[in-house]
């Protein structure tokens, strides 16, 4: 009897300690209380922070790890900070928060949007002396002065301030750099010329049909302002080939010979004038009432066009441009 009560004791001491350790070992999964933003729409390549706070019932040491749709994170303990990809949209960030047993999971969406650049308001001036002579200023107050001419041509003979002079050939009727007061950067050379933050590619051209056997090279000259394109062709002889406008790239204000015999001629003009497809075109090189040079007056030029405009004065300011290609005429006073 008394060997009977020792066993069943022993069974219920087993059962005890079993049941104890049974209970021992269960595990709970740690709890994700908070997961948030910062915030949710934030703008593109914007950092934020993340905020988890988790607790585990054992009092376990808690991990955590995040899984992301895009973007890239930064961790530090419990806090994270993610810094949102380059390409609007929205994003999924995961987060996983382990006691190294078990392991719970949470999620937030964020919207990411492009950021919205200010539009920089344009005042460019484009202001016409004669021949192939112009002064374009910047709404940054950059001046460009192409072709400057001597005397004998019947204008008067520019004298204004310049921070840069192009000069195409050297012609006395392009290359009277005396002209720009002030201390400029004269460019008269093909290649690449940085002048004021300002980039100017010379390209190689012809003054003639001949291959420049005639009247020698020309620089056409293209370069980058108030994110416009500029391209003044100097006295360019012949259309353009495909090396050429190549070079050039796309053009959004062009300066263009349309009188002929020393230039191309009205038809060359328009033949260029649809290799090259700019929003705005400057004749210039034309006969007016106070030259005697053989050439032919814009108006040979001007025929079949439209979308021309006339100006009554020598200079213009340009805010925005056309939806398609638009002719302006200054008069040289």
């Amino acid at each position: 009897m008394k060997g009977h009560i020792i066993l069943v004791f022993g069974f219920i001491f087993i059962f005890i300690i079993g049941c104890g350790s049974e209970e021992n070992d269960v595990n709970t999964a740690p709890k994700i209380n908070v997961f948030q933003a910062e915030k949710t729409n934030v703008n593109v390549n914007e950092q934020i922070s993340l905020i988890v706070l988790a607790e585990d019932a054992e009092n376990d040491k808690l991990t955590y790890s995040y899984e992301l749709s895009g973007g890239t994170i930064i961790l530090d303990d419990n806090r994270a900070t993610w810094i949102a990809p380059s390409i609007p949209g929205e994003y999924e960030v995961i987060v996983r928060v382990s006691d190294g047993k078990l392991m719970a999971q949470s999620s937030i969406k964020i919207t990411v949007s492009a950021v919205e650049q200010p539009t920089k308001k344009i005042e460019l001036k484009v202001q016409w002396f004669g021949q192939a002579c112009f002064l374009i200023t910047s709404t940054d107050k950059i001046r460009i002065l192409t072709d400057p001419f001597g005397s004998g041509l019947g204008y008067t003979v520019p004298s204004v301030e310049a921070d840069i002079v192009t000069v195409s050939h050297s012609h006395s009727d392009h290359n009277n750099v005396s002209a720009a007061k002030g201390s400029p950067q004269i460019i008269r050379t093909i290649g690449q010329h940085s002048v004021n933050g300002i980039n100017i590619i010379g390209i190689e051209s012809d003054h003639d049909d001949a291959g420049g056997s005639k009247r020698g090279k020309n620089i056409i000259f293209v370069w980058d302002m108030d994110g416009l394109r500029f391209a003044h062709l100097g006295d360019l002889g012949t259309t353009l080939t495909d090396d050429q406008l190549k070079s050039m790239g796309k053009v959004d204000i062009l300066f263009i010979p349309v009188g002929g015999y020393y230039t191309i001629d009205a038809n060359q003009a328009t033949k260029v004038i649809e290799q090259l497809s700019p929003k705005i075109v400057f004749p210039m090189h034309y006969q007016t009432d106070v030259t005697n040079l053989p050439i032919s007056g814009v108006d040979d030029f001007l025929k079949g066009k439209d979308n021309v405009e006339k100006i009554n004065g020598n200079i213009i300011t340009i805010n925005v441009l056309p939806e398609k290609t638009k002719i302006i005429v200054l008069n040289y006073k």
